[in-house]
């Protein structure tokens, strides 16, 4: 955003069998800066090549996987691409990151899961299993591109699952062949870490 670094950073702390609570190193120093502070850094180019703009995307960016997504669909050759965008977080009115301003790209279709605002959990690769129809509009009628990011975790192969099961509702058993084909012509990409 111009000459302004943004950084989503989800600070981790959590307690677990240890008696000392865990803690994440670089968020939780981060968190403790005050305004104003300077901080070394070096920035480095993401790992996503993004395809040409008249080229559709599907984006899966659950919690702090969202933020690459939000730089590239505010960058002004991305405004009128059409592009369908899986978020996902656990509540929506503490984690809906940039929530205001997905409604100002009219070509972006936001999907949202949010896990914990009801009983049963809801993330992303169950919205996708509501969206197969669209999916395939994206990927196969459109040669759309498809990208991740996020937790590597689980999140990376229950999202690819989700995406065979949506194509195999049109290619039947050769969805899996076609993702392959897609992850060898750069048209299925991933940025996850742990």
């Amino acid at each position: 955003h111009g000459d302004v670094l943004e950084l989503l950073v989800a600070v981790v702390r959590y307690r677990s069998s240890l008696k000392t609570p865990r803690e994440g190193l670089c968020s939780n120093w981060l968190s403790g800066l005050a305004q104003g502070d300077k901080i070394p850094l070096w920035i480095r180019p993401g790992a996503f090549k993004f395809p040409p703009a008249t080229v559709p995307v599907v984006l899966v960016g659950p919690g702090t996987g969202v933020a690459p997504f939000r730089s590239f669909v505010s960058d002004e050759l991305a405004r009128s691409r059409k592009s369908l965008l899986f978020f996902g977080c656990r509540n929506r009115d503490a984690d809906f990151f940039f929530g205001d301003e997905w409604g100002l790209h009219e070509d972006v279709e936001v999907v949202t899961a949010f896990s914990r605002d009801q009983e049963d959990k809801v993330y992303v690769q169950h919205k996708m299993a509501e969206k197969q129809e669209m999916i395939c509009k994206y990927i196969l009628d459109m040669g759309g591109w498809f990208f991740i990011a996020g937790n590597s975790k689980n999140m990376p192969s229950q999202v690819r699952e989700a995406l065979v099961s949506a194509l195999a509702t049109k290619l039947g058993e050769m969805a899996e062949q076609f993702v392959e084909k897609m992850e060898a012509q750069n048209r299925y990409q991933t940025e996850t870490w742990a």
